[in-house]
């Protein structure tokens, strides 16, 4: 009998201290998720405009003013916030043409708490 309540008294559950030190982990990855997603969201507009430029076999005789007429107005299409003329760069060196995303966000977390996401992608124009 002694043995078993050693062991009720040994067995405890969370402390409030606990219980709290989880709700603010969960918070603040909480407030990652909400602050940070809608960077995700606008690369993902973002590729899938070059995607499109990149597959269409008329893209490769386009110049390079008309490629980037096409992607302001897509962009502007699904309200993506990005600023085509300098995160945005068609190397016309090489042949194919290469059509080069190299961008990156910062967002605001709180305090003096910043997070910085950086973006590099490369695609090929269809010739």
């Amino acid at each position: 009998m002694y043995l078993q309540s050693d062991r009720r008294s040994a067995q405890q559950g969370f402390s409030v201290f606990a219980v709290i030190i989880v709700i603010l982990l969960a918070s603040f990855f909480g407030l990652l998720i909400v602050r940070m997603s809608p960077l995700y969201t606008d690369h993902w507009y973002v590729k899938n405009v070059v995607d499109e430029i990149a597959a269409d076999t008329r893209s490769s005789s386009l110049n390079e003013n008309d490629i980037l007429d096409r992607m302001r107005k897509n962009l502007m299409i699904n309200n993506v916030k990005f600023d085509v003329k300098n995160d945005f760069k068609i190397d016309q060196t090489v042949s194919p043409k290469k059509l080069i995303l190299d961008y990156t966000k910062q967002v605001h977390i709180m305090a003096n708490v910043d997070v910085v996401v950086s973006f590099h992608e490369e695609y090929t124009l269809q010739p």
